[in-house]
């Protein structure tokens, strides 16, 4: 089944927007995958969930820029994407959406 996963912490000044955007490059793609919102809220569970920041998203188990098998630090911290050469708090959409395009080939 294909499913997005889209992790965050409440006080991220960035998530209500990477979401917006996620949901635009889901409807680009015509697809209705359904996304479950996980709030992270202690190191714990940051830990365990293996967080890389909010906001974060998982499509089909991957993270949008990282394998499994690369290290990362995991914590509840905010989440820096590259874009343009420039960084910011949220994932662009061509990330995103060759996230998406990932998972299509390998999950058809």
């Amino acid at each position: 089944m294909n499913k997005v996963e889209f992790f965050y912490f409440a006080d991220c000044p960035n998530y209500l927007l990477a979401l917006d955007i996620l949901d635009e490059a889901l409807t680009d793609e015509n697809l209705d995958w359904p996304v479950e919102m996980i709030l992270v809220n202690t190191e714990e569970t940051a830990v365990s969930q293996k967080f890389l920041g909010s906001p974060s998203i998982r499509i089909c188990g991957a993270d949008l820029e990282y394998s499994p098998s690369e290290e990362r630090e995991y914590g509840l911290k905010c989440r820096v994407y590259l874009s343009d050469g420039k960084t910011q708090g949220f994932p662009p959409k061509k990330l995103i959406r060759d996230a998406i395009q990932r998972a299509k080939a390998q999950n058809p």
